[in-house]
C-alpha cells in the first residue's frame, strides 16, 4: 500500500516531531520510505524547496525518487476537473490559460495552484494516511 504525502504533512512532521523524542514514529516512517510505501509528487517537492523547513529540504534532496512527476493520464484527469466551471474558482484568475503537461484547461488561474491540485488528484486515488497508521505497527 502506498501513502501519498503532500508538503503540509511532511512539513508538520519535520517541524514538530523531533527524531530524538519520537523515535518509534521516525523508525516506522523510515521503514515505509525504505520499502517504497511513502511517495509524494514533484509539486510537493517544489513547495518544499521553496519554503519547507531546512531539515525537510535536506531530507527531500536525498530522497528525490519519492517525488514522482504526474503522468499524462493524471494531467488529463486534472484538465478534465478544471473544465468544469464550478472547480475553476479553486484556481483564481490569471491572464493566460493553464496548462498541465500537454493539456490546457478551459479556465485560467495561478499555475502553482493547478500543480497543487494535480498533486491532490494523485492523492485522491490512493488511501490517505493518518498519523495513527504510522505509529501503529
Amino acid at each position: 500500500m502506498s501513502y501519498v504525502f503532500d508538503n503540509s504533512p511532511l512539513s508538520a512532521l519535520f517541524k514538530n516531531f523531533y527524531r530524538k523524542t519520537f523515535r518509534s514514529l521516525w523508525d516506522r516512517f523510515d521503514e515505509l520510505v525504505a520499502d517504497g510505501s511513502i511517495v509524494s509528487t514533484r509539486e510537493a517537492l517544489r513547495e518544499i524547496e521553496d519554503n519547507g523547513p531546512d531539515s525537510l529540504q535536506a531530507w527531500a534532496a536525498g530522497h528525490q525518487e519519492l517525488f514522482a512527476t504526474p503522468t499524462a493520464a493524471e494531467g488529463a484527469f486534472v484538465a478534465h476537473i478544471y473544465s468544469v466551471t464550478h472547480f475553476q474558482q479553486n484556481i483564481g484568475n490569471c491572464s493566460r490559460p493553464l496548462t498541465f503537461g500537454d493539456h490546457e484547461t478551459v479556465g485560467s488561474g495561478d499555475p502553482s495552484r493547478v500543480r497543487r491540485m494535480a498533486s491532490m488528484a494523485r492523492i485522491e486515488r490512493r488511501r490517505p494516511v493518518s498519523t495513527t497508521d504510522l505509529m501503529s505497527a
